[in-house]
């Protein structure tokens, strides 16, 4: 009777939850994302074709820091694709056109 009460509250909580883990967990593979994975593979086959065999020692570590990325944001790659669209929007770079088209006063005539 207990563990029908139980059964009975769980169901109840799982139904009602507005957020649940597993509806948005992202699939792994050996505990890395599965699209940081295949640029992994691809990697390690690229050092494989390009017979860059000393390079090879290297992908473990890169395995061991991609995982622990996973283990802490399991929406980084999408995280890291937002953050490359975004790079192009801002440039620290002062250009012509732009001090040309300012207001008079708003240092129009910087370089003349």
């Amino acid at each position: 009777m207990l563990q029908e009460q139980v059964q009975a509250v769980l169901r109840i909580d799982m139904r009602t939850s507005k957020y649940h883990h597993s509806l948005n967990f992202e699939p792994k593979v050996m505990g890395v994302i599965h699209k940081f994975f295949i640029l992994e593979c691809g990697l390690f086959l690229s050092l494989i074709i390009l017979k860059l065999y000393l390079f090879i020692i290297f992908t473990p570590f890169i395995h061991l820091i991609l995982r622990w990325i996973s283990s802490k944001d399991f929406h980084a790659i999408q995280i890291f694709k937002k953050y490359m669209n975004e790079v192009d929007f801002w440039d620290p770079w002062i250009h012509y056109k732009e001090i040309k088209n300012r207001k008079k006063g708003y240092g129009q005539g910087l370089y003349k």
